[in-house]
């Protein structure tokens, strides 16, 4: 057994001849999108075939596949379950002029263990399997972390940086100006989902010294200066670092939305599976959940504690 085994489809099909016949008499303004539309439409008549085979079960839910337009993920506790998933909707997919690419095509195991070998195979052709892959543009990992999409954040935020240093670090352009700047340029794609990560007291530490690393490197001062972090918070007119408390509001704000709202991603994240926790402590969270489930479907009362988050009065 598994704990989860996720097939990753980027693209994953591709048009046989009969389909293309019919997006060749589309007007040549629009036929890329109705051809886009017509492969999301067969896709949706593919995937009603697999709505009873099974998944993953979250609070008595068959959860069996995710999917964006054509990018798709197949979800089972199981080899055998999974096979079963890829096996209907390679039948089905023949059907409407439709084949798996396979390719683009692989599969990864989700396990605190060291993920076992996964056979999976479409028509005798083995799916490559992975230990990580980026998916929406997020990097998933087969220990299910958000540790190493934040470090490959970092880097990305730091190559945005060096990208505008010309008028980042230019002392002739205002501090005002150069940290609007810095937060529509760096820290907008550093936060990148950052909505979905979890976080621990190694993350934030890596959070706030990448923060302060750009406070330093706007202002030009050098380790070598031996220029305390408060002193550079100083300068850039701070009390503390504002990164990490940021990502924690925009956490927090999205729980808001997800709890006010009926969708899959609530029963995913409120619901129960079948099993037993870890051994160990739990781990800690920013807020009491059984606050934060009252709170959040009071929209003021939860903006009120969103904005009093790190002083103290976030359980209000």
């Amino acid at each position: 057994m598994m704990a989860a085994a996720i097939v990753v489809f980027q693209a994953g099909f591709v048009v046989e001849s009969d389909l293309t016949r019919v997006c060749e008499n589309v007007t040549v303004f629009s036929s890329l999108d109705q051809c886009q539309a017509i492969v999301v439409a067969m896709q949706e008549y593919i995937f009603r075939e697999i709505d009873t085979v099974p998944g993953l079960k979250i609070n008595g839910e068959n959860i069996n596949n995710l999917r964006y337009a054509d990018d798709t993920v197949l979800l089972a506790e199981s080899q055998n379950d999974l096979q079963n998933l890829v096996t209907i909707i390679e039948e089905h997919s023949g059907k409407y002029g439709l084949l798996m690419n396979v390719k683009k095509t692989k599969v990864m195991v989700i396990s605190k263990k060291e993920p076992p070998k996964a056979e999976i195979k479409v028509k005798g052709k083995s799916i490559e399997q992975i230990d990580q892959f980026v998916y929406l543009g997020q990097l998933i990992t087969t220990d299910g972390r958000s540790d190493s999409e934040i470090k490959r954040r970092i880097t990305i935020a730091k190559n945005a940086f060096s990208k505008y240093s010309q008028i980042l670090t230019n002392k002739r352009v205002s501090l005002p100006t150069r940290l609007r700047t810095m937060k529509c340029f760096v820290w907008s794609p550093f936060l990148y989902a950052s909505e979905t990560w979890t976080l621990n007291q190694s993350i934030e530490k890596r959070i706030d010294a990448m923060e302060m690393w750009l406070y330093r490197r706007m202002n030009r001062i050098s380790w070598k200066d031996k220029v305390t972090n408060k002193e550079v918070l100083d300068k850039v007119g701070m009390q503390k670092p504002e990164l990490l408390q940021l990502i924690q509001r925009r956490k927090l704000a999205y729980y808001g939305h997800i709890r006010r709202h009926c969708s899959i991603q609530k029963r995913v994240v409120e619901g129960k599976v079948e099993g037993k926790r870890g051994r160990g402590r739990k781990r800690q969270s920013q807020i009491r959940l059984s606050v934060a489930c009252e709170a959040a479907l009071d929209r003021e009362r939860w903006r009120r504690m969103t904005a009093h988050l790190g002083d103290g009065t976030a359980q209000r």
